[in-house]
């Protein structure tokens, strides 16, 4: 719904929901019509009458102001029986406007009924006003009110599971979705932390090399036995001691700085001015332990400047997810070794307003029945297997609702696959 009242109207209906043992709550019947005849009839057709072991209570509105008044009130009435002709002679397809756009409440099934169907046209009003069904008054036996009244609850809970179970499964999305990003980091923290190992490994190393350098210059000095060539000696091992030691922090401060960097922009979401072609060499250095165990191999063409205001943890997840769906899908089972290529280049009318980045394998490609469901939530080829179905939609979701830009995909079997990416260069959203 396009104010969010759906889900308002699900929390109603499951609070009004009866606790074991306690009697069940009857479903809300609306009944707007002017006559009260009508009401009395309706009432006492539908008094023994239940459904999914409720009862039904009627509601009475003698006017289309009224009707609107109670709907607005009570937005958990499942069925509205409704009379065209009230205070006006199109009251009732009013009250059925009014409902649907200013209440913005499409859940209701509306029971249409007239006794005047002249002045109402089955045919016109079915396709012109969004109601469930229309009944003339004088075929409207008692059998046939129950049918219509039965069938339109039926009609509504069924929707109402439906909108519930779509409601869940937009949550599960959200948290797989949330799991997904940490799996992300703790594939980014395992590999910086197996990256990082090496230069601190070196540090330790030189500096324990540099104890056994000035520990031996310390017994000669002592010993009153150090020559000035023994010192010169000494000094010049300090120095490549020492010129190690600064290149192995050097090293392992990049890679702790370029993780920080990236930790922090998928874990806060925050957006900044960032350079891509740094973006995409944080991102490989983080995936570096697991390409390394293949024999794959990355090309990037991206100029050095390329510099866009967006979110750099959305662009970074995109890689990510694009690398990595290269890696379990687009080269199992191949045979060789494969290629992927990222290319960034200015796009966009006026000149430059947008930034188009190609990523492309030259793997198995994408089977035909499948490519249309590329970006489905939870649509994979790995059911069991590891694959989650949720990588390629999450890469959708952050190119089109955070980066504000479009994403297309182009694959034939046994082709690979060209994911083309067009972003703006000043992404929406607050700054």
């Amino acid at each position: 719904m396009a104010d969010g009242r759906g889900d308002e109207f699900l929390e109603l209906f499951d609070d009004a929901a009866a606790a074991p043992g306690a009697a069940a709550s009857p479903w809300p019947l609306l009944v707007a019509d002017d006559d009260p005849a009508v009401h009395a009839v309706t009432r006492l057709v539908l008094r023994d009458v239940r459904f999914r072991d409720r009862p039904i209570e009627v509601i009475e509105a003698h006017s289309a102001a009224e009707a609107f008044d109670i709907m607005s009130r009570r937005p958990d009435i499942p069925v509205a029986l409704v009379d065209v002709v009230m205070e006006k002679e199109d009251a009732g397809l009013r009250l059925v406007q009014r409902i649907r756009n200013e209440l913005s409440n499409n859940l209701v099934r509306i029971i249409l009924r007239t006794g005047q169907p002249g002045s109402a046209p089955e045919r016109s009003v079915v396709l012109e006003y969004d109601i469930n069904d229309y009944k003339e008054k004088q075929e409207l036996t008692t059998d046939k009110l129950v049918t219509s009244v039965v069938t339109a609850l039926r009609g509504h809970y069924a929707l109402r599971e439906v909108k519930k179970a779509y409601a869940e499964l937009t949550q599960a999305q959200g948290r797989l979705a949330e799991l997904e990003k940490l799996a992300a980091l703790g594939g980014l923290v395992a590999g910086i932390t197996h990256e990082v190992n090496t230069p601190i490994g070196t540090c330790v190393q030189a500096a324990t090399h540099l104890q056994d350098v000035v520990g031996a210059a310390r017994g000669k000095y002592e010993q009153e036995t150090l020559t000035p060539s023994d010192f010169e000696e000494f000094l010049d091992e300090v120095a490549k001691v020492g010129t190690i030691i600064e290149a192995a922090s050097q090293n392992a401060a990049r890679l702790i700085g370029g993780f920080k960097t990236m930790a922090v922009d998928q874990a806060s979401g925050a957006r900044r001015p960032f350079k891509i072609a740094a973006l995409i060499d944080d991102v490989l250095l983080a995936l570096s332990p697991r390409l390394r165990k293949t024999q794959h191999r990355i090309e990037v063409d991206c100029p050095a400047d390329e510099e866009i205001d967006s979110y750099p943890g959305a662009l970074s997840q995109i890689l990510t997810n694009l690398i990595m769906n290269s890696l379990v899908h687009g080269f199992d089972g191949i045979g060789r070794p494969g290629t992927m290529r990222i290319a960034v280049q200015p796009a966009g009318q006026p000149a430059g307003q947008q930034v188009m980045l190609t990523y492309s394998d030259d793997g198995r490609g994408i089977a035909a029945e499948h490519k249309l469901r590329v970006f489905e939530p939870f649509f994979t080829t790995k059911r069991g297997k590891g694959g989650s179905g949720i990588g390629l939609s999450m890469v959708y979701t952050l190119a089109t609702e955070t980066l504000g830009g479009t994403i297309a995909m182009e694959s034939s079997e046994g082709s690979g696959v060209t994911f083309t990416l067009t972003l703006p260069r000043d992404a929406p959203g607050n700054r």
